[in-house]
């Protein structure tokens, strides 16, 4: 989205929001829903829970969950987006007339912009940090790009650490610190990376790790530990035939339920092809602000340094040379006069273009990608030409 009162963009809504002079309704009758719905039921009206496949049933309070199709954009209330189909449903909501940013949120953006103007606090969403660039796999069309990545190291603690401290001097809080790589599992120094998040960031700033890995290095028991200690989400890919052999799953799950540590297994068949290598997507330059906007990043954004990037994959397509990133791709965190409410505009997705460079070679993600390969299959040629 293009600023256009750079600052100033949600100042407006935010008074409506802060004097609680709508009446809200959540769409997701899950986990996030209902930890949303525990933190804010005594400070907003919420008046009603929508969720087409728990329609019937009673929720807390007593509040009868209900189906989107009662929702009718004349009567007024606010729509708070807590389900994960959520591209989906901001369609259906744009069919029926709403608006997204004056009628309908995210739950994570409801939040931030709420904790803003009601508390001075910022609070981020999601921040993703590499902490390696090596991988177990040499996957084509890997999002992060890390088979040609010709000069991989291994991040050092230190520079981890002044990145993360960087965001914080900035930042109050933060939902989700993902910690990632390549596979985040082969840096020699996992552990202790773990035990200096934890230990410094847990609780006080960051409310939740996840940990982003492939089923081929096992986490020891003395990181299992960690895992535990610190309620650690461990993600991991499963890439079926193409990688049966080095991955091994079944295995994995099984030594994790008997931990009994959290873990989100995502199996693919296919992903969509990211259109690495093409000289363009063929997005007109007028329409590029379009697509940026469409494009779902709300668990893309990362750190470089103190650069911060709302597309996080546009660092990696930098550091191989493929697309070089404007200094209006990014938000410089070592500003010593950075505005907070222009930095939070920034990170729902403003800037002064409504685009970035890379959004003229990315073929988007899934929601707005019809290209699709096989997932997992593995590179033989591993630094091709960028063009």
């Amino acid at each position: 989205m293009v600023w256009t009162n750079k600052g100033h963009e949600f100042d407006k809504i935010a008074i409506e929001i802060c004097n609680n002079l709508h009446e809200y309704v959540i769409w997701g009758a899950g986990t996030f829903g209902r930890a949303f719905y525990d933190e804010f039921k005594d400070e907003i009206d919420i008046v009603g829970i929508v969720d087409s496949k728990k329609a019937g049933e009673r929720w807390t309070d007593g509040l009868p969950v209900c189906s989107p199709s009662i929702l009718d954009v004349s009567d007024g209330k606010v729509v708070l987006v807590s389900t994960g189909w959520t591209n989906q449903v901001f369609s259906e909501l744009d069919q029926k007339g709403y608006q997204r940013y004056v009628n309908y949120f995210h739950i994570d953006e409801f939040l931030t912009i709420y904790k803003m103007y009601k508390n001075n606090k910022l609070v981020a969403n999601f921040l993703g940090i590499t902490i390696t660039d090596y991988c177990t796999l040499s996957c084509k069309k890997c999002w992060e790009f890390t088979p040609y990545i010709s000069d991989k190291i291994h991040q050092p603690i230190s520079r981890i650490e002044e990145q993360l401290d960087c965001f914080f001097n900035v930042v109050d809080e933060l939902s989700v610190l993902a910690v990632s790589g390549g596979d985040s599992m082969v840096h020699p120094r996992f552990e202790e990376i773990l035990e200096l998040i934890g230990e410094k960031y847990y609780g006080s700033k960051v409310h939740h790790i996840e940990i982003y890995s492939n089923a081929v290095v096992y986490p020891s028991e003395h990181c299992l530990r960690l895992f535990k200690k610190y309620d650690i989400i461990y993600r991991f890919t499963d890439y079926g035939d193409q990688t049966r052999g080095r991955q091994k799953p079944e295995q994995l799950v099984a030594l994790l339920e008997s931990w009994g540590i959290k873990y989100d297994r995502a199996k693919f068949d296919k992903w969509v092809d990211n259109g690495y290598i093409q000289e363009s997507n063929g997005v007109p330059e007028n329409q590029l602000a379009e697509f940026y906007s469409a494009c779902d990043k709300r668990s893309c954004q990362r750190i470089d340094g103190t650069r911060f990037f709302y597309c996080g994959t546009a660092i990696s397509a930098e550091r191989i040379g493929y697309c070089k990133a404007d200094r209006r791709d990014y938000y410089d965190l070592s500003n010593l006069n950075i505005n907070r409410k222009e930095l939070m505009e920034f990170m729902l997705g403003f800037n002064e273009r409504g685009y970035i460079e890379y959004c003229k070679k990315c073929n988007g993600s899934p929601n707005i990608n019809a290209h699709y390969i096989v997932s997992g299959e593995q590179v033989i040629q591993s630094n091709p030409p960028c063009t």
